[in-house]
């Protein structure tokens, strides 16, 4: 995927999405497809701006994170 598509398929996932997100949701979940589309993350922390680092922790588990730890959390089975 391209940053394009990323930003698209984001965009649609959201407004499909009933109820309220944190802030740094959008972030975190760009900076997963980024990296898994083989792609530098280009995501920053919403709080901090700092760079988001996706980490994989097993075949179906990964860890995003960024300095402040706000925008840490965890994707599991996608």
């Amino acid at each position: 995927m391209t940053y394009e598509e990323i930003d698209t398929e984001i965009d649609r996932i959201l407004s499909e999405r009933k109820g309220s997100l944190p802030l740094h949701a959008r972030a975190v979940f760009g900076a997963f497809m980024q990296w898994t589309s083989g792609l530098a993350i280009k995501e920053r922390c919403p709080y901090c701006d700092g760079s988001l680092l996706v980490t994989n922790l097993n075949d179906q588990a990964w860890a995003v994170s960024c300095p402040c730890g706000r925008s840490s959390d965890t994707l599991r089975g996608l």
